[in-house]
């Protein structure tokens, strides 16, 4: 069952997105740490966060901004040349780059969670539901997308960034093929618990 629903909502003529918890889930806490860890962020490749807000028959939930664009899935299915495809992975660096060094970890980086806009085909990141900082991930249940997720996430053991950049070494695959194979599969088979 999703613990989210999606409300596309007008204010002021401009179109938003409102993310509440499912009505048969009572997970508001989720949503409010949520936007508690996403408030503040401000990247022009990351979903900008603009409220907290309750509404009338719909309850509690973030108002975020309204991408227009697609999943980087649906990107891909266009097959976009490799010129597009860098500059879409290189925008996604920057994007995951900037949260890490918010001491922030995505911990659900996967092809539905990057949207690439229609026009100028620009990321934007978005779904920092299950995100948490390095800090705070022992004090609550993890959740992941497992096709994308590091061991280490799934095994509920200490986290650190290359948890993401695991996930990014799948994403990587993804958009490039076998092209930057060698970089991709090292960065998807990182030995988290070695010693550095």
């Amino acid at each position: 069952t999703s613990i989210a629903r999606l409300y596309r909502v007008s204010r002021g003529g401009k179109y938003y997105i409102l993310k509440t918890t499912n009505s048969e889930l009572d997970l508001s806490y989720i949503f409010k740490r949520e936007f508690d860890l996403s408030k503040d962020l401000c990247h022009p490749y990351i979903a900008y966060i603009f409220d907290y807000v309750s509404v009338s028959e719909i309850g509690e939930g973030i108002l975020m901004e309204y991408v227009e664009g697609r999943s980087l899935s649906e990107f891909l299915k266009e097959n976009p040349e490799l010129k597009q495809r860098t500059r879409v992975w290189n925008q996604l660096l920057e994007a995951v780059d900037y949260i890490h060094k918010k001491g922030i970890l995505h911990n659900d980086l996967k092809p539905e969670n990057i949207m690439v806009t229609w026009s100028g085909n620009n990321v934007k990141l978005i779904d920092f539901g299950l995100s948490d900082n390095a800090a705070h991930h022992m004090y609550k249940t993890l959740g992941c997308t497992s096709g994308y997720a590091s061991p280490e996430l799934l095994g509920r053991e200490h986290l650190d960034v290359r948890s993401d950049i695991y996930s990014l070494g799948l994403i990587m695959k993804e958009i490039f093929g076998r092209r930057y194979i060698c970089i991709s599969s090292k960065a998807s088979s990182l030995l988290f618990n070695a010693s550095i």
